[in-house]
């Protein structure tokens, strides 16, 4: 099974349930991916809720030990970002279950990494060792023998990078008086396109899930602001 860290670039029509598994989906491609490739599709929600819960209780367990050492005249920087926290500790464990389930499910017996994402290598490792898989990188040809990527590509892996490198380095909050924080689920791209056509409205972007496409991300930030990243 190849195990990929995003649908980004990929032709979703070209995926294979049992061959082929998304742990991040592109939200452009939100209702083109076929059943089964997207990781959460093996998750019911009685098991989310279950890995909710123990996150929480993980979380609370985290901040006994750190509290103390990250609080800076008097404000706790554990418990400023814990939704961020929370969200990414119950994510990975998603992701791992999900990928667990698929390995279950679709009977494999090696996990191929389509890519290099370092995150996806770690949880791939981690359920390899725990279901007894081997795992191993997909081996592309040289970056001397490929093709040049289209302008196109170029661009939007130079934004993605622009964003990856922002919120590695964190970046304060921004809100204008009367802005919406918007959540930037893929089946909300509609509502998004009608809050920024109306002037009267001013929506704000999270930077860590912003809203699908450049040119929205940039027109709510300037409109209702942003809600920053921590360093």
């Amino acid at each position: 099974m190849r195990v990929h860290a995003t649908s980004r670039g990929l032709d979703p029509r070209r995926l294979v349930a049992g061959s082929d598994l998304v742990l991040d989906p592109d939200p452009a491609h939100g209702i083109d991916l076929p059943d089964g490739v997207l990781a959460h599709d093996g998750l019911d929600p009685e098991v989310c809720l279950q890995i909710h819960d123990a996150s929480l209780a993980t979380l609370a367990r985290c901040r006994e030990l750190v509290d103390e050492a990250l609080t800076v005249d008097g404000l706790c920087l554990s418990w400023l970002w814990e939704l961020e926290i929370e969200w990414a500790l119950a994510t990975l464990v998603y992701r791992a279950e999900a990928l667990r389930r698929a390995v279950e499910r679709f009977d494999v017996d090696v996990l191929t990494l389509a890519g290099d994402d370092r995150r996806s290598r770690l949880l791939a490792a981690a359920v390899a060792a725990a279901t007894g898989l081997d795992v191993v990188e997909r081996r592309d040809a040289p970056p001397a023998d490929r093709p040049s990527p289209p302008r196109g590509s170029r661009v939007r892996g130079a934004r993605q990078h622009a964003v990856t490198v922002v919120r590695e380095l964190g970046l304060p909050s921004r809100l204008r008086p009367g802005s919406t924080v918007f959540v930037s689920y893929w089946p909300l791209m509609p509502l998004l396109d009608r809050m920024l056509a109306d002037r009267r409205l001013r929506p704000a972007v999270l930077l860590q899930r912003p809203p699908s496409g450049p040119s929205r991300s940039l027109r709510a930030a300037r409109r209702g602001g942003w809600v920053g990243a921590p360093g």
